[in-house]
């Protein structure tokens, strides 16, 4: 049986490291955009109270336009389902991918009783 250092253990584990590394940048994008859409969320907030303020046939135009934006696909939403079906399945295979390598990373211990 040859035994590891902790040095030779941690260079082992360094191409893990990245992927863990990966997969936490991509939850802090996720945490940003995140808070990129609670802002932009409150800015609309605001030009709707200003549109509210404004003349009865100003806002009427404006809500027209609104009626006719909202039947129309949004390709925005598009692109959010790819981008979460791409950030899932980026997920997935950092998580599993590790395992299929484990048999050539662990050395299991003669003494071990299976």
């Amino acid at each position: 049986m040859r035994s590891h250092g902790f040095l030779q253990s941690v260079m082992a584990m360094a191409p893990y490291d990245l992927l863990r590394t990966f997969g936490g940048a991509l939850f802090l994008l996720g945490a940003l955009i995140c808070v990129a859409n609670i802002l932009t969320t409150f800015r609309q907030r605001r030009a709707r109270e200003e549109v509210q303020d404004r003349p009865i046939h100003a806002t009427m135009a404006a809500e027209e336009r609104d009626a006719e934006a909202a039947l129309q696909p949004g390709k925005l939403s598009m692109g959010l389902v790819a981008g979460i079906i791409v950030a899932a399945s980026t997920g997935g295979i950092v998580e599993i991918a590790p395992l299929f390598t484990i048999q050539r990373t662990v050395e299991i211990p003669a003494d071990l009783r299976r």
